[in-house]
């Protein structure tokens, strides 16, 4: 660092050689001055309005100022800086910063006063940063404007602690502190560092401009660590920076267990285990607790695409409705709300909807989508759909489509409730009856019976198939993982016709308990089929009345437990063969699983094959260097041809995002950036290969571990392809 003394020129050798690709960071007085203009600023700077000039490079630059700081930070401060005017106001200084945000406030509801002022307090969070204001208005002309301006949180003494997002189990990283002085002299600083209440390095040193730490950490086998890195000058001025960061385990989380209704005299037997995860074993008299806990999965799934949020709102709606029936209080209207201010925005051109937002129209989605959205109309939430538009649409479209597309769009016409005579549409649907497929008979059937038409349901109960259990379905197990037509969804279809008909009721309970037989697993298979097989079932669920027989089951393990008094949960060690005994009796809803942290998972190379590697400019490098921008690339082989699939791609914690944009768009139609991984959605993949990209910017040097790449179809997650797990190094 220099002075500003009137006898020193400033110089920055290589300046010229500067191109826009080599270009440094200049931050004067704590503000990031735009890369165009921040050389031009500081050669044209007074010398003698120079305090002090500090350089700083590597990965310390990209650690504290992220990927742009990645060829060199140059820190100015001024003369001014180094005291205290009203125009630069300084945050508390009897305080260590802990709140951190990315937005200091938002205030949508202001109204301007007869001067045409609005004021209003706000607390910011601890940044110390540029704060970028931007103020919209409108008047009741509904004329608007817009401007923006720039708020400085700025201290004269500051110490900054510089974190990755993440950290996964085992990762050993280096981990940055820095101490900055503006006030213009020579100060001794006390410097701790500290993990948790724990002190990790204590030192003292003299201090002019700046000074950089380095902390050499391991991440351990918690959910979170957090990290302080505390300063205070001999003048009695402290500060420093507290912050918590998540940990990611190792590997990947797996369960297996089995879900069973128990109805007459039963005998389940589960193998001992020698893992150390325990057995937890719950046993449920009515079906609803079980439903509950599904309509809860569905409402707390990742993602968001049309269909997950469409089936989500369901959830949460069938939640609204379980709450009333049992005088509780239900606390989801606001997500509801959300729920439909999202689907309002995320429509296409035609005013329907795709797997992601403004996507190209999948009717089967769009059905689903505005099922959701009158049912949440009709539970009393204003929606903004326009069904006449809608509607105009597909009367518009519907002679031209194919007969399977014109069912679909006479569901939507449904749906929509439109007004129009459906007979002509059905009856020259009916001549061509024998040439539908019998999922196209299915769903013309349904329309049939809504508009009054007699349908021979006799003939469609002789088509079903046996479960060993003697419980019924429908369809081929060919279909069984195809995302419309398989058979979950097809015998939910014929259940809801069988019950519209009525004298079903017998079968009607054979078909429920076939679904609950599939939920092997704890749980359907995807969030589409579970509202599907809930739409189908949960009306005759909540008028289900428990059997006046009292039931009981025994669990033969070391010790032998008779269970009389429902629900019941216990959870063991399972060392011994477990035996469930369930004499005849009222039926019982069992559960019995495991979940365990597989931290080593092996390559799974199945329906699709995935290889993962790191390049920069087209050469695949095994370290990252620190400030060097990089590519992570996926090659996923595709064994067959596949139906919305979903890439994971997780990233190294000591690296951050150098851009966050849309891959190749014919493969991908979304993609979604987490802290600590990627995933893209496909809609479509034919057989082959495909390579996609994630751009990232090396930050933090130590060594990490790089979870498992993976490939599945997202609604039969069965099907997937997994990446070893790796370690890598930055430098």
């Amino acid at each position: 660092s220099i002075g500003g003394a009137p006898d020193v020129n400033v110089l920055i050798r290589g300046a010229s050689a500067l191109n826009n690709n080599e270009q440094k960071l200049v931050i004067i007085d704590g503000v990031v001055v735009s890369p165009d203009a921040g050389l031009a600023a500081l050669k044209n700077m007074d010398p003698e309005s120079i305090g002090q000039i500090n350089m700083m490079n590597g990965a310390a630059a990209v650690a504290i100022y992220g990927a742009r700081a990645a060829n060199g930070v140059i820190l100015v401060t001024t003369k001014k800086a180094t005291g205290t005017t009203a125009d630069d106001p300084q945050l508390p200084t009897n305080s260590i910063r802990k709140n951190f945000r990315d937005h200091a406030f938002w205030q949508p509801k202001l109204l301007t006063d007869k001067n045409g002022s609005a004021t209003f307090m706000a607390s910011f969070p601890d940044d110390i940063t540029n704060w970028k204001t931007i103020v919209y208005a409108i008047n009741n002309k509904k004329q608007t404007g817009y401007t923006s301006g720039t708020i400085r949180s700025f201290k004269t003494f500051t110490g900054v602690l510089g974190l990755p997002n993440f950290l996964t189990e085992g990762d050993e990283v280096n981990i940055i502190g820095k101490t900055q002085n503006h006030l213009g002299d020579s100060i001794n600083v006390y410097r701790t560092f500290m993990k948790g209440d724990d002190t990790i390095s204590r030192a003292s040193f003299a201090l002019r401009s700046a000074r950089i730490d380095t902390f050499t950490q391991i991440a351990g086998k918690t959910d979170s660590v957090k990290y302080g890195y505390l300063v205070q000058s001999d003048k009695g001025f402290p500060d420093g920076e507290v912050r918590s960061i998540p940990i990611v385990r190792q590997g990947t989380l797996e369960t297996k267990g089995i879900f069973a209704v128990l109805d007459n005299d039963t005998t389940i037997t589960i193998p001992a285990d020698s893992s150390s995860a325990p057995l937890t074993i719950r046993a449920e008299l009515s079906a609803m607790p079980i439903v509950l806990e599904e309509l809860e999965t569905i409402r707390t799934y990742e993602y968001d695409c049309n269909e997950q949020m469409a089936s989500k709102m369901k959830a949460l709606l069938y939640q609204e409705r379980v709450s009333r029936l049992l005088n509780k209080e239900f606390k989801g209207g606001e997500q509801i709300r959300e729920m439909i201010m999202k689907l309002s925005k995320a429509k296409n051109k035609n005013a329907l909807w795709g797997w992601w937002t403004n996507g190209e129209t999948v009717q089967w989605i769009s059905i689903h989508v505005i099922e959701a959205l009158l049912m949440a109309e009709k539970e009393g939430y204003k929606i903004t759909l326009n069904k006449q538009q809608v509607t105009d649409n597909i009367l518009f479209l519907i002679l031209k489509y194919p007969d399977p597309e014109k069912i679909n769009a006479l569901r939507l016409l449904e749906t929509l409730e439109a007004k129009i005579n459906y007979n002509p549409y059905i009856d020259s649907l009916q001549k061509r009856y024998n040439k539908l497929s019998d999922y196209d008979q299915l769903r013309l059937l349904q329309i049939m019976q809504k508009h009054g038409y007699m349908i021979n349901t006799d003939s469609i109960v002789k088509k079903s198939s046996r479960t060993m259990f003697g419980n019924l379905y429908w369809g081929e197990e060919k279909l069984r993982y195809h995302v419309t037509e398989n058979t979950m969804l097809r015998t939910s279809m014929i259940y809801t016709l069988l019950r519209n008909q009525g004298g079903y009721n017998d079968i009607l309970k054979k078909i429920r308990l076939y679904f609950f037989e599939q939920r092997k697993t704890g749980s359907w298979r995807n969030t589409y089929e579970s509202i599907c097989i809930l739409d189908a079932i949960l009306p005759d669920l909540v008028k289900e009345e428990l059997s006046a027989a009292a039931p009981k089951i025994t669990i033969h393990h070391i010790n032998d437990t008779t269970i009389t008094i429902f629900p019941f949960t216990t959870t063991f060690n399972p060392t011994a063969p477990v035996s469930i005994d369930k004499p005849a009796g009222a039926p019982i809803y069992f559960t019995a699983y495991q979940k365990f942290w597989n931290s080593k998972p092996a390559r799974v190379e199945s329906d699709f094959i995935v290889d993962s590697w790191f390049e920069n400019s087209g050469d695949t490098i095994a370290t990252l260097k620190g400030g060097k921008a990089v590519k992570l690339k996926v090659k996923v082989k595709v064994r067959a041809n596949a139906e919305y699939v979903h890439i994971e791609i997780p990233i190294p914690a000591g690296c951050s995002y150098e851009s966050k944009t849309q891959g190749n768009w014919y493969h991908e139609v979304h993609r979604e950036h987490f802290k600590n991984k990627v995933s893209i959605f496909s809609t479509k993949l034919g057989a082959g290969e495909y390579i996609f990209e994630v751009s990232l910017m090396p930050r933090y040097t130590g060594k990490f571990t790089l979870n498992p790449a993976r490939a599945e179809m997202m609604y039969f997650p069965v099907f997937f392809g997994r990446e070893a797990m790796k370690r890598i190094e930055i430098k």
